[in-house]
């Protein structure tokens, strides 16, 4: 690896970085706010809500099946040839003063060439064997499944927004320290080519405050580098313009939970739960499909206005009809039993997959409670060694100007102090996103209002 440039040459890079961002008009918002606001702004949250708006509406054209049906007609048909009746009847019968029986002839024509209507039918499917609730039943479970996948991608984008948040939010703490402690290395290189010029300095440790400046320099780029990611990250989950720039208002310190336990009921992840709905659905389809192998029971009351009203009569009037109907598939070809089996498999195989889908979560949820823990513990150790460093560099201070203490003694200790803030910054950021794995495992935005 090539040592890094001269502080001549990388101070106006670091300093050209830093300020493309502050560039932008810069607007804190905390945590929670951040992921409410990507939230509410979200395509693919906004879509799932839709999704649920659909599955409501698809259980409400269920829920129609029990309404009855009424249907107006017209007709109109101009048909030929138009039947007669042509009869010629001998009687016994002798009419008085004739001399011959009575002999009848009948020629008429039966009906028109046009015949109109107009028929308003009521109908009601009175009776199916329950396979009209079954299927209402199919369509609530999958409104509840379209529910809990809005759920779940509000999760995700949750733990997007947390995690750019908090890179963002570290490695300003970053750029923070490390500006402190090249402003002390810059001051202890100008000490040492002071001392250098006056003949009391040594090459030795003029070079050694010159690698420590160069060291912090070539550090402020990289985390300013990461820093400017992180808030563009930010910034596109949020749906910010180009010329706004996030700043998280919230600590490091302040995202840690106060506990690793698990806090609040045990919920089932959105995902699970999702599956589960699925899974509900199909068996409620399958059973509707069993209890369409029955007949059904319609009944009907029809009311129009014909011409002509009748088929032998040629004058316009009002008729009217009621009854009931029963409808029986007695062979089908054998296609609801397929697609019974069909459906059955796919419950089986939905099943199945809500299983893994918990086991997966549960295990998520294990180990970023775990990581959690971890992290806690490693805050308190790596506080309590950045107090140590404090308290060594004080007295290597001391020391020195007492003439008593070495350089290389003072630049150890604030090379160790330096490394402990460092630490303490990172053991807080793997707890913050410790919690946000957890949450994400639960299907939980973190905020007090809850995606439903």
């Amino acid at each position: 690896m090539s040592r890094p440039s001269s502080p001549t040459r990388i101070a106006p890079l670091a300093v050209a970085l830093w300020l493309v961002p502050a560039a932008a008009q810069a607007r804190p918002l905390t945590l929670k706010e951040a992921v409410r606001e990507a939230l509410a702004r979200d395509p693919a949250v906004a879509a799932a809500a839709l999704d649920v708006t659909a599955a409501e509406e698809k259980t409400g054209e269920a829920q129609t099946a029990w309404l009855p049906r009424l249907g107006l007609q017209g007709t109109y048909r101009y048909a030929g040839p138009v039947p007669t009746l042509n009869m010629s009847v001998a009687t016994p019968f002798t009419p008085p003063g004739a001399t011959e029986p009575l002999h009848i002839d009948i020629d008429k024509t039966l009906g028109i060439n046009t015949y109109a209507a107009g028929d308003v039918t009521l109908g009601w499917l009175a009776f199916d064997f329950g396979a009209r609730d079954a299927r209402i039943d199919a369509a609530r479970a999958l409104t509840r499944a379209a529910r809990a996948q809005g759920r779940e991608r509000a999760a995700q984008i949750a733990y997007a927004v947390r995690a750019a948040y908090l890179g963002d939010r570290l490695f300003q703490d970053v750029i923070d320290v490390t500006q402190k402690s090249l402003a002390t290395a810059q001051e202890a290189l100008r000490i040492e080519k002071a001392r250098l010029d006056a003949g009391l300095g040594s090459q030795v440790a003029m070079a050694g405050a010159q690698s420590r400046v160069a060291e912090l320099e070539s550090r402020l780029v990289e985390a300013q580098e990461q820093r400017a990611r992180a808030a563009e990250t930010l910034r596109l989950l949020l749906g910010w313009s180009k010329g706004e720039t996030p700043e998280p208002s919230d600590t490091l310190e302040a995202t840690v939970p106060a506990s690793s336990a698990a806090s609040g009921a045990a919920t089932e992840p959105p995902n699970v739960a999702a599956l589960r709905a699925s899974a509900s659905a199909l068996g409620d389809q399958a059973e509707a499909i069993v209890r369409s192998y029955f007949p059904t029971l319609q009944l009907f009351g029809t009311a129009g206005y014909h011409y002509p009203r009748t088929f032998v009569e040629t004058d316009a009037g009002w008729v009217w009809a009621f009854g009931a109907s029963l409808n029986w598939d007695l062979f089908d070809g054998d296609l609801k039993r397929r697609e019974h089996h069909e459906i059955q498999a796919k419950e089986a195989a939905t099943e199945k997959l809500r299983q893994a889908a918990a086991e997966d979560a549960e295990r998520a949820r294990v180990d970023a409670e775990t990581r959690l823990r971890a992290a806690a513990s490693a805050i308190e150790a790596t506080e309590s060694q950045l107090e140590a460093a404090e308290v060594y560099l004080k007295a290597a201070q001391g020391a020195h100007q007492a003439g008593m203490g070495t350089d290389l003694d003072l630049r150890q200790a604030e090379t160790a102090v330096d490394a402990a803030h460092l630490q303490v910054l990172q053991s807080r950021f793997q707890a913050a996103m410790a919690q946000a794995s957890r949450l994400e495992a639960q299907g939980l935005t973190g905020t007090e209002r809850e995606v439903q």
